[in-house]
C-alpha cells in the first residue's frame, strides 16, 4: 500500500488564476491571444449570468483528468480491500484471508495512469475550405 501512496504524478496541479473575464463578449473580443498565457497551471475564469467557468489548457486538463481517474481507481481498490477485511473479520477462514491478501496484491500492483500530452488537430472531412479559412456549408456533403 505504501508503494501506491508513494507513486504520485510528478506534478500535481496547482492552479493560479491568470485572467478573469466577466462576460463571454470580453473573452471573445480579447481573442485567442488572451489565452496564450494559460500554461503550466495558469487558468482563466469566465463569469457569466449563467455561471462560472474555468478555462485551462489541454496538458493541464489531461493531468487533472488522469489524477481524477487514479483517485477513482484507488477508491474502488480500497473498497475491495475493506470488503475482504470485513469477510476475514466475520468468517476468519482461510478463503477469506486468501481473498484479502489477493485484494491487497491487486491494489498494490495498480500502476499510475499515464496522462496524454495533447491531441492531434481535428481535420474536417469532405469540406471545401477557402483560402481565407472560411467553409462553405451550403455545398452538399456526400453521405457514407
Amino acid at each position: 500500500m505504501n508503494q501506491i501512496l508513494s507513486q504520485t504524478h510528478s506534478s500535481s496541479p496547482h492552479f493560479q488564476v491568470s485572467t478573469t473575464f466577466f462576460s463571454f463578449d470580453k473573452l471573445k473580443t480579447s481573442g485567442a491571444q488572451s489565452l496564450e498565457s494559460l500554461t503550466g497551471g495558469k487558468i482563466a475564469k469566465l463569469e457569466t449570468k449563467t455561471g462560472r467557468y474555468v478555462i485551462l489548457n489541454e496538458s493541464d486538463f489531461q493531468a487533472l483528468h488522469g489524477l481524477a481517474q487514479d483517485v477513482q481507481r484507488l477508491s474502488m481498490g480500497l473498497e475491495l480491500v475493506l470488503t475482504a477485511a470485513q469477510a476475514v473479520e466475520a468468517h476468519g477462514d482461510q478463503l477469506s484471508i486468501t481473498m484479502l491478501l489477493q485484494a491487497v496484491r491487486v491494489v498494490g500492483r495498480v500502476p499510475v495512469l499515464p496522462t496524454q500530452t495533447g491531441h492531434s488537430q481535428a481535420q474536417p472531412e469532405n469540406l471545401d475550405i477557402e483560402d481565407d479559412g472560411s467553409i462553405d456549408f451550403s455545398a452538399p456533403t456526400p453521405r457514407h
